[in-house]
């Protein structure tokens, strides 16, 4: 049997005589794992031995790359042997604890989980199944519905204290992920007392309680002089799965007055954002609010009620049937007339600014933490972007408390803040910090002066990322080809490559031969394929590349849960096919184009309305302003034949792509512009059908993740 390569790889991650050193050697020996057939071999007792010997060489330092390729290897790890499984689990428990509350820690977590649960179905020997068990995490609900239950009497008896109580225990968890899961899955029953008892004081701390989970999460920050616009990055944790539950909610607040229910725009408007192939669940909801915000309500109520709206009715992602009822229902014609039936940043909330020293996010609850005497809590952050905001705040009850915020990814932890005896029983601490350099941040809450008495601790802490010059949910055409999200695993045969085909009336997706159509572009519909793909190959892919094009595509951050996507204009990507096959095919025949049609494509698309873009060298031509180059919608020209003359006459001689539903025949093309195009251009030039026909699209879509990587043409 030949050697290991990562043993050889990680001998010179460890010989290496500093860190950046010792990191390019594991990012190797990340890539070798990923380009590897049968991967799972390369894991043995050597290789964990020596990623060990790593971490105990750099410490926090090697902290976030070990845990990254720790999760590639959790993937791969469950065909090794039993005794190697459970020495990848026990390191992978090791750095969630370090790495404690993390993104990384969860999704390590949940590998853990995985293959615990995998294992607990094999064979196994007494000692084996005895670790097995202890490790596999029971979800227990039993402690929180009893609490339930006792709020729920309290409830009946129309006593406000309890949803004092509810706050109270949403506030006892030390996760927001918790308190998530807990609000999507377990609160219907105490719902359905609150909306029976009729009670508007138990009505407006309902939908208090429901703001801090529907939460505000733009923000126009002063940073010194400038306003810069930053969101909280525990947006991405909220999923569809609370749907329900603000459902349950709403139908409780709805029937009360106006001053109640206005109070439901912002949640509307929150909603749309986050959730707009959703929104229509809500259309009777939004229809009752709007009508009585537009004839009961103030005027600063009703401008607002006009601007949700003009952005609903004006927002391509939500649906066009609650687009239709709400634009031609008369009862809010006095909101389609008002003067701020317009664009507004209010919508996005972005209107007003706050200073940073006065930033105070409230995301959920706040969490909780019991400090034993003698010891110490702590709280892990990664920060994934520079100049990222980091808020926190905490309150003691009875007692002042030591605190310190340290960056750990240093050879030495660089000491941000350390405050001992601070006063915080009767006044929340509360501070915000810009944060110019991404790494591992860990905030430590120390007890250990105290002898006897325990410490209890309710504290906040949320990062907001910057926002970018194009909003996520905005078209972004400076780009030929868009990256959402990559998880940065290579091509292999375990990978399954998603298309889908973006069209007016309908999405098409395709993936291992397969392919479906859908009404809209939507997340669950979308996993839902690949898990029927998965149940079709009887396996779970380490990888799902998907790619979308389309005639506009417009990018939307709830895709960023499918974890690696890639958008790009289906001329684009159709283009880009082509080039490929031509340059495969001119390299395995070294004839068959000429050296001028070889080095320019011209790729028409008739489809829906004409465009095109041209290739030269491999790359499409942008101009200074990033945008593409030779397209025929930006010239607005409809007619394909004049298009292709003026293509050839200022691009040629060249290769010519046809494709889309409406294309004609090459003959009739030939015979069209001939008389239109210069003739020794035309001579030199050579036009033809797109390979693979009217599948074209679909089939460059699911190339797309590869056709990026292999010819670079992003920008």
């Amino acid at each position: 049997m030949s050697e290991n390569p990562l043993h050889h790889i990680l001998a010179l991650s460890l010989q290496a005589n500093n860190f950046p050193n010792a990191l390019k050697h594991l990012t190797s020996c990340y890539n070798t794992i990923n380009t590897t057939s049968d991967s799972h071999l390369l894991i043995d007792f050597k290789t964990l031995t020596l990623l060990n010997r790593l971490y105990n060489k750099y410490s926090s330092q090697i902290f976030l790359p070990l845990s990254k390729l720790f999760l590639l290897i959790s993937k791969i790890v469950i065909k090794c042997n039993t005794d190697i499984v459970l020495k990848v689990v026990n390191d992978i428990l090791m750095l969630c604890e370090i790495l404690k509350n993390t993104d990384i820690a969860k999704e390590l977590e949940a590998s853990v989980q995985e293959l615990l649960n995998i294992l607990s179905k094999t064979e196994l020997e007494n000692e084996q199944k005895e670790v097995v068990e202890g490790l596999i995490i029971k979800k227990n609900f039993e402690t929180f519905d009893t609490k339930i239950q006792e709020i729920i009497q309290l409830v009946k008896e129309n006593n406000i204290t309890s949803m004092h109580e509810l706050f109270d225990l949403f506030s006892s968890f030390e996760s927001f992920t918790e308190q998530i899961e807990l609000f999507s899955s377990r609160l219907s029953p105490l719902i359905s007392v609150i909306h029976e008892r009729n009670n508007i004081e138990l009505a407006k701390k309902l939908l208090m309680f429901l703001e801090h989970f529907v939460f505000k999460f733009n923000y126009s920050i002063q940073i010194n002089d400038c306003i810069e616009l930053y969101k909280i990055s525990k947006t991405s944790k909220l999923t569809p799965k609370i749907l329900e539950t603000v459902y349950e909610i709403l139908n409780t607040i709805i029937p009360y007055d106006i001053s109640i229910t206005q109070h439901l725009l912002i949640i509307f408007q929150r909603l749309c954002l986050l959730f707009p192939s959703y929104i229509n669940k809500f259309y009777e909801h939004i229809h009752s609010v709007l009508f009585s915000a537009a004839y009961s309500g103030s005027s600063d109520i009703k401008s607002k009620a006009s601007g949700l709206l003009y952005y609903i009715i004006n927002t391509s992602e939500i649906n066009e049937d609650l687009k239709t009822q709400l634009s031609k229902s008369p009862e809010l014609s006095a909101l389609k007339n008002d003067k701020d039936f317009c664009f507004s940043l209010d919508v996005h909330e972005k209107e007003n600014s706050v200073k940073l020293e006065d930033l105070q996010p409230f995301v959920g609850l706040p969490l909780n933490a019991n400090i034993q005497a003698g010891e110490e809590f702590y709280y892990c952050v990664e920060i994934v972007e520079e100049n990222s905001i980091l808020t926190y705040g905490f309150a003691s009850r009875y007692y002042d408390i030591d605190f310190e915020l340290l960056r750990v990814d240093l050879p030495t932890p660089q000491i941000i803040i350390k405050e001992n005896n601070i006063q915080c029983s009767d006044t929340t601490y509360y501070k915000s910090k810009l944060i110019s350099s991404p790494g591992l941040y860990k905030f430590i809450w120390s007890n250990k002066k105290s002898w006897f008495a325990f410490k209890n601790i309710r504290f906040r802490i949320e990062v907001l990322t910057p926002c970018h010059k194009i909003d996520g949910n905005e078209n972004n055409p400076h780009k030929v080809i868009d990256i959402i999200c990559d998880d940065g695993i290579k091509i292999t045969k375990d990978v399954l490559e998603v298309g889908i085909w973006c069209k007016e009336k309908s999405v098409w997706v395709m993936a291992a031969g397969v392919e479906e159509e859908m009404s809209e572009l939507d997340i669950n519909a979308i996993q839902g394929f690949i898990y029927r793909r998965e149940q079709d190959a009887k396996r779970k892919y380490l990888s799902v590349k998907i790619g979308i094009v389309g005639k506009k595509i417009k990018k939307r951050s709830d895709l960023k849960q499918l974890k690696c996507v890639i958008m790009a204009r289906d001329v684009d990507a159709v283009a880009l096919l082509n080039e490929f096959e031509m340059h495969k095919s001119y390299l395995k025949q070294s004839q068959g184009f000429s050296s001028n049609s070889s080095n320019t494509l011209m790729c028409i698309m008739q489809d829906e309305g004409l465009r095109s873009c041209v290739i030269h060298k491999g790359h499409i031509m942008v101009d200074n302003n990033n945008q593409p180059i030779g397209d025929l919608s930006r010239a607005n020209i409809s007619d394909i034949y004049i298009g292709i003359s003026t293509l050839l006459s200022l691009f040629g001689p060249g290769t010519v792509i046809l494709c889309g539903s409406d294309t004609p025949n090459i003959q009739q093309v030939l015979e069209r512009i001939k008389i239109l195009v210069p003739e020794p251009i035309l001579r030199n030039s050579l036009i033809k059908t797109s390979v693979y026909g009217p599948s074209a699209s679909l089939i460059a879509a699911s190339f797309l993740y590869f056709l990026n990587n292999k010819l670079k043409t992003h920008i």
